[in-house]
């Protein structure tokens, strides 16, 4: 699906909108544009170019949203996408926290439940890479050792969560470089 969508969608679309950015993801799309009338024209063109294909959109989120507005708590791959300070800044959802909370207490049933624990934090922090900011990465460790000692798992370790935020943070800055190319 990827490789398909990459040459019927993603190479169209970049030819007939220079100036928008598609953050696909399999068959997640999403695109930044500079209105929401220009959000409405790339879907519109993505849609007349899918169905040559065969294909349609969902429509599951509904129209497009203007990623300013702070009201907007739509959840795209895991994350609260916003614009803030002229870039995109991914914030992190309760629903993710939630999560990993429930994950921690399930994990003292594990077969090594300290292991578990670790490797669910970690695995976390990873999957949520674009959220962690220089600026936020603090609070965010924070709140998961905070969970893992409510859980009950003392070796989840600021160092430890700290080492993975830098290389969760470094990895999507690559992936966002490639891209561009």
């Amino acid at each position: 699906m990827d490789v398909l969508l990459h040459h019927r969608l993603d190479q169209v679309i970049m030819t007939h909108s220079r100036n928008t950015l598609n953050l696909r993801y399999v068959d997640n799309l999403l695109y930044l544009c500079a209105s929401v009338s220009e959000g409405r024209q790339v879907l519109s063109y993505a849609e007349e170019t899918l169905s040559t294909a065969g294909f349609t959109l969902k429509h599951e989120d509904g129209d497009p949203r203007d990623l300013r507005d702070p009201t907007d708590n739509r959840i795209v791959l895991g994350l609260i996408p916003r614009w803030q300070s002229g870039r995109l800044t991914p914030a992190i959802p309760e629903s993710a926290y939630e999560n990993l909370r429930q994950g921690l207490i399930m994990s003292n049933e594990a077969e090594k439940p300290s292991e578990n624990a670790l490797l669910r934090c970690q695995g976390w922090m990873y999957s949520l890479g674009p959220a962690l900011t220089r600026s936020d990465t603090g609070t965010v460790i924070d709140r998961v050792i905070e969970m893992a000692l409510g859980a009950g798992h003392r070796n989840v370790t600021r160092e430890g969560l700290r080492e993975v935020a830098d290389e969760a943070r470094m990895k999507w800055h690559w992936v966002l470089r490639g891209t561009r190319r």
